[in-house]
């Protein structure tokens, strides 16, 4: 299905709060890096699964896509791939659906539904199934609807991808979620203005120490840190009808039922126990018969709060002798604080402590540099003669999981001294939500089509990169201050702008922009020379 699609529920289905939902205040506009497909696949590789190469065409679905910055980034990122964003709020769908006119993209489709009625809209079979923070925001109906769905959509091979709150560590949070709604209730305005009230009452019980801050350790921190949190993240969290955190191991019989096994945590260092657990209890956690059973003992014994898993619909893992062939194709290359970690002489993957200065991983960074070679290239190369294969590729798992190298898409682009021409956003859908929401949000995502993901900017960083798109470089100064001028004084504060913006404040961020972010952002392909 090419080009982008808005289907709308029939007027008058959807009411404001229908299923609990709130549908008065937009979430939040964030980019989501455990969604990438190729992260995915890396991941599913990782715990012994053939999977097909991120190269080719695939689909790709996100179930509660909010205002579409995940989904819209990652079209533009594999154009050879469909993707499809649902959600039950039309203001997020609208959102979504503009930014992706603006960008031109045509492999992007959203739809306003519940999940329930997914069957009624002409959907294919998906590769790829997402939900970011969904499945315990919702009640077990609507969970089994999702299963059904999941059932329905899922193609053999395919994986879904959940994060959640779970139980036991997030048992703290449902008294809050519920002081919410008692704290809030009968106080006028909208969701913002209830989450914010109810909060104040919150934070005044967590000053006084009542009692249930002083029988729960972890409530005080966490409330702590929501002070401090965008008003809509409280909304989305704690104002819809239904908070849930849910076991592991109800999650995966759930999903086993469907004929789908645990394929691995997105967040990479924790597909290796060695990472995050003991040793006094590795025994209890891995003398089990399942990598499920496995799992949710380490849920329990860890006391977890939250998870980021994949299942795959998927016989067996392959023999561990064909596992070290599962990432030939995939190529590698540092991240962009992967050199500094190296020269700082060690890095941690959870619980582990780990040397960089040994002869193997100079090596192997050597040969992941600027991503020119495929692992099963980099294996095979010469200066690793001296090494034990298996021992190789261990290694490099720990430089992926401890985030000094990275998963590419295609290889880093050569970054000359000084660029030469004018430069723009690879992708317009860069263009489109800055223009869209930056001045708003304070922070914007921009596509790196060598990563297969998106890059993070500060909210100066992506003034900087917004100016830098087709303007002349000595231009870029007065593009800036023409944007700084529309901040109120409050929100400049807000921001941690100086009181007074003069040109020469402005000039000095561009520089720092050009000597340390603009080399990463060529390299990773946001930004190509236009030649007119």
């Amino acid at each position: 299905m090419g080009g982008v699609n808005h289907t709308l529920m029939k007027q008058g289905q959807v009411r404001r709060g229908q299923l609990g939902y709130v549908l008065d205040t937009p979430y939040t506009w964030s980019y989501y890096k455990y969604m990438s497909p190729l992260l995915l696949s890396y991941v599913a590789r990782l715990n012994g699964f053939r999977m097909p190469s991120p190269d080719m065409p695939f689909t790709y679905c996100d179930l509660g896509c909010g205002n579409g910055v995940t989904i819209n980034l990652l079209a533009a990122a594999y154009p050879h791939a469909q993707f499809y964003g649902v959600d039950f709020n039309p203001d997020h769908i609208r959102a979504a659906q503009a930014v992706a006119e603006q960008a031109g993209l045509s492999n992007v489709t959203f739809i306003t539904a519940p999940f329930s009625e997914l069957d009624h809209h002409d959907l294919p079979q998906f590769d790829f199934i997402a939900m970011q923070g969904v499945y315990s925001w919702v009640g077990g109906q609507i969970r089994i609807e999702i299963r059904a769905a999941i059932d329905k959509l899922l193609k053999p091979g395919g994986m879904v991808y959940l994060c959640y709150n779970t139980l036991p560590g997030a048992s703290h949070l449902i008294p809050i979620w519920k002081m919410m709604h008692v704290f809030s209730a009968g106080v006028k305005g909208g969701s913002v203005d209830k989450a914010r009230h109810a909060l104040k009452q919150i934070v005044a019980l967590r000053k006084r120490n009542t009692a249930f801050f002083r029988e729960n350790s972890a409530a005080g921190p966490y409330v702590d840190n929501l002070a401090k949190r965008d008003p809509r993240y409280l909304v989305h969290d704690f104002f819809n009808g239904c908070y849930e955190p849910q076991y592991f191991a109800d999650v995966a019989s759930g999903f086993a039922d469907l004929g789908l096994r645990y394929s691995g945590s997105a967040r990479l260092y924790r597909n290796n126990f060695r990472n995050i657990v003991s040793s006094r209890h590795s025994a209890h956690v891995e003398q089990t018969e399942s990598v499920e059973e496995q799992m949710a003992r380490l849920s329990l014994v860890r006391n977890e709060s939250f998870r980021w898993d994949t299942f795959i619909r998927a016989r067996e893992p392959v023999a561990e002798s064909e596992r070290g062939t599962l990432f030939d194709d995939l190529r590698v290359a540092p991240t962009r604080t992967g050199a500094e970690i190296i020269m700082s002489g060690t890095f941690s993957i959870g619980r582990r402590h780990l040397t960089t200065d040994t002869p193997l991983i100079a090596v192997l960074m050597e040969c992941a540099y600027g991503g020119k070679m495929s692992v099963a290239e980099i294996l095979s190369d010469a200066r690793l003669s001296g090494f034990d294969r298996d021992e190789a590729l261990s290694a490099m798992h720990d430089l992926l999981a401890g985030e000094v190298l990275q998963t590419i898409l295609r290889p880093y682009a050569d970054v000359q001294q000084e660029p030469q021409g004018q430069l723009r956003f690879a992708e317009r859908v860069s263009l489109a939500l800055l223009e869209a929401r930056h001045m708003e949000e304070g922070k914007t995502y921009v596509s790196a089509p060598a990563l297969g993901a998106a890059v993070r900017l500060s909210f100066m960083n992506g003034l900087v990169a917004w100016a830098t798109d087709c303007v002349d470089m000595p231009a870029r100064t007065e593009h800036i201050a023409v944007q700084l001028t529309k901040l109120t004084p409050q929100r400049a504060a807000a921001l941690g702008l100086p009181e007074k913006l003069t040109r020469g404040w402005i000039n000095e961020q561009v520089t720092r922009f050009d000597a340390k972010t603009l080399p990463w952002l060529i390299q990773t392909g946001v930004f190509v020379t236009d030649h007119g």
